[in-house]
């Protein structure tokens, strides 16, 4: 929102409506004035464009730039024509003469670096001296007016002159803005004349027509950099952002990247330039980010796209170790003098080399070097050095803190090779894995050969003791260590050498073309894949990767009810095309109905179970499907995955009924046992009963029979006859 009493034409409140979301990048968001473009009826005031000749070899209108190198030659050699011209003025000027257009800042002991860029003279002049006459120059020379300064005093070769509006000038460039109200005389005058360079004529029309209706007419390249060059001497900021956009807006290429991003400095300053810069410096990261494979065309680069190429961080090399040597090897190359190759290692170079990320040992070989000064080189390790002695989440919080700097130097890159890290957790964790490679390497060049024995061994806590993990013989034949000792051959199968803490799998590998997949298929390991099969998409050649997990078939699968019978087998198919790459892309199959056949060889489980036996399928996602095993020991699919056999898991149920059977059996063989001692008892019982009874029946009758008295004796009842029949004989010899 504007102050009300802000100035209409300030150029603060000018530069901030431009680079508001309503400016005029977006359309219709400003009133369209190109119906006042040269209209005499709607302007106040009348400029005269005096145009003179170009430098010499400097192309004109008529000659114009038909693609970028020219663009690029035309500039560079304006701009040393220019150099080699104010070097000359310089030296044979006297104090006394009067400054020139083109003469540079002595002060400072330099030039200009853009002095072709700079705009020419504004002069006003009065309705009076309607033929241009340049007699006003002196006069504003000797008044100290600054529109005199720049002024070239070259033949006039035509003149063109527009009818201008100076609100709408001055509302669009700052420069138009303090030419109309300085508070000078030549500011109230009608006339304004302006000199330009025979070869800026078409950009100048261009961004005045610009300024009234906001488009451009031009699309190319060439002539898109001329005006986005013309704003910027004008001071047009919302044009420089509508050029920066088309230029973004058109196809990249290295030629172009690179123009861009050595457009003069005043240009690369703007704002709104930097969204070109940017694509141009991801361009160009991206076309050259494995710098191994464009060695050559890096090497040719100038400093600006070696520059944007060693900023990137995905940029692919094994170490920061070549980082630091192809930078050594680009500075040489390009700065033979040490003087000046070590002032670009300290002012642009060396802030692109991530030092915490080298080798100790290529920190030693920095102190040495004598293409960094040396108090620099003892800086950057020591500075290293203290990084890689910080803990791990003081190194993650000074990598946070460069995360949107243009030197980051403690973010570490993708690299093909990375050191051994130590993971720390801030609380335990059950699960984790953490993955990492080591590599053989050596030093040596040459026609060296020699063998070595090698053994990776690790250990989880310093107190522990070492485990060896991996061990074996290799043979060194002079340069890199390779992962495969000698070309594989399409067609044979290859077993996979599997680290020790996975025993019990195995793994095997075959390469074939896609042309011997659909004329005969693939019969290897436990797979028979039928012919016609191709692949989606189609590739040249595929491999195939046989998987079998062994014992740890359980670990990493299961069937919720079913337990395997045989462990876990699959194939897995990749793009094999290109055999250097360092991954390959899976791709799938179309066996246009036909089933792939799984052989399991080794199943084996009673008869009884084979009913129950189904195949299983597991996908990658996770899933699973079951299917009738119709032939023993053979499954069918109809895509790559992993399978197996399994059979249904006795039910808990099941278990649960016999065990009370159990328990009931015990139960009715102790109540029966019960029972029977119960009969028996009750047996006893009753024939006392019954001979009690008898008794009975027998004292009843021998009651009815003869009646005697009865006694008691103690506490029975007992008959007793009170005269006896007979008398006892007692024998002789009984008494005495």
């Amino acid at each position: 929102m504007r102050v009300p009493s802000a100035d209409l034409f300030d150029p603060r409140t000018i530069m901030d409506s431009d680079y508001s979301p309503g400016g005029p990048d977006a359309p219709g968001s400003d009133p369209d004035f190109a119906f006042a473009f040269n209209d005499s009826n709607f302007s106040d005031r009348v400029l005269r464009i005096e145009i003179i000749p170009d430098l010499p070899e400097t192309k004109s209108d008529g000659d114009p730039c038909t693609s970028i190198a020219d663009w690029v030659r035309n500039r560079k050699r304006r701009r040393e024509d220019i150099k080699k011209e104010n070097a000359a003025e310089v030296i044979g000027q006297s104090e006394e003469q009067i400054i020139n257009c083109n003469m540079p800042d002595t002060e400072d002991g330099v030039a200009y670096e853009n002095q072709d860029e700079e705009p020419m003279a504004m002069i006003e002049e009065s309705p009076t001296d309607p033929d241009g006459n340049l007699n006003q120059l002196g006069e504003d020379v000797d008044n100290g007016n600054d529109s005199s300064w720049n002024m070239d005093c070259s033949t006039v070769l035509r003149v063109k002159t527009l009818h201008i509006s100076s609100p709408i000038l001055a509302a669009k460039s700052p420069f138009f803005y303090k030419l109309f109200s300085n508070g000078m005389r030549e500011s109230e005058q009608r006339h304004v004349t302006l000199r330009i360079h025979a070869s800026e004529e078409a950009a100048l029309m261009d961004l005045l027509n610009f300024m009234y209706s906001h488009t451009l007419s031009t699309t190319t390249p060439t002539a898109l950099l001329d005006v986005l060059m013309a704003a910027d001497k004008f001071e047009v900021a919302s044009c420089m952002r509508y050029c920066s956009r088309l230029l973004r807006n058109l196809p990249m290429t290295c030629e172009s990247a690179l123009l861009y991003l050595d457009l003069p400095s005043t240009v690369l300053m703007a704002e709104a330039v930097q969204p070109l810069t940017d694509a141009a410096k991801q361009f160009l990261a991206a076309q050259y980010k494995d710098i191994n494979k464009f060695q050559e065309e890096v090497l040719n680069l100038p400093l600006a796209g070696i520059e944007a190429v060693l900023s990137s961080d995905d940029l692919q090399v094994a170490s920061e170790d070549a980082v630091y040597d192809f930078v050594l090897k680009w500075a040489r190359t390009h700065y033979p003098r040490l003087e000046d190759r070590r002032e670009i290692l300290a002012t642009r170079l060396g802030r692109l080399i991530r030092f915490p990320f080298m080798t100790c040992r290529k920190l030693k070989k920095v102190l040495s070097c004598n293409d960094f000064d040396p108090e620099l080189a003892s800086k950057v390790v020591l500075e290293a050095l203290f990084f890689k002695g910080e803990a791990p989440y003081r190194q993650r919080v000074l990598a946070a803190e460069e995360a949107n700097s243009t030197y980051r130097r403690f973010v570490e890159r993708a690299y093909k090779y990375r050191p051994v890290k130590v993971v720390e957790f801030e609380i335990p964790r059950q699960h984790s894995f953490h993955c990492f490679g080591l590599f053989l390497g050596m030093q040596e060049k040459g026609s060296v050969s020699f063998a070595v024995d090698y053994e990776f061994a690790a250990r989880s806590k310093p107190t522990e003791e070492y485990v060896s993990k991996y061990k074996g013989n290799y043979t060194f034949t002079g340069g890199k260590a390779s992962l495969v000792q000698h070309r594989p051959q399409t067609g044979a199968l290859y077993r996979a050498s599997l680290p020790a803490n996975l025993s019990g799998m195995e793994a095997s590998i075959v390469r074939l073309r896609s042309r011997r997949l659909w004329n005969v298929g693939a019969n290897f390991s436990n797979f028979q894949i039928p012919s016609r099969t191709r692949t989606m998409p189609h590739v040249k050649r595929l491999a195939i990767v046989y998987q079998d997990l062994g014992n740890w078939s359980d670990h990493y699968y299961s069937v919720p009810g079913y337990s395997m019978v045989t462990s876990v087998v699959g194939f897995m198919i990749f793009n094999a095309s290109n055999a250097s790459a360092r991954s390959l892309k899976r791709i799938s199959l179309d066996t246009r109905g036909r089933s792939i056949v799984i052989h399991f060889p080794d199943l084996t489980f009673p008869e009884s179970m084979n009913s129950g036996a189904k195949c299983v399928a597991f996908s990658e996602h996770g899933t699973f499907h079951l299917s009738e095993m119709n032939q023993f020991n053979v499954c069918y699919s109809q895509d790559q995955g992993h399978f197996s056999i399994v059979v249904p898991m006795e039910r808990k149920g099941q278990g649960n009924t016999k065990q009370r059977l159990f328990y009931l059996w015990i139960i009715g063989f102790m109540l029966g046992l019960g029972g029977l001692a119960l009969v028996g008892y009750f047996g006893l019982v009753s024939k006392k009963l019954l001979k009690t009874q008898k008794i009975q029946v027998m004292e009843r009758q021998s009651d009815e029979d003869l009646v005697l008295e009865t006694v008691w004796v103690g506490r029975s009842k007992m008959p007793a006859a009170t005269v006896t029949r007979t008398q006892p004989t007692i024998e002789n010899g009984g008494f005495p």
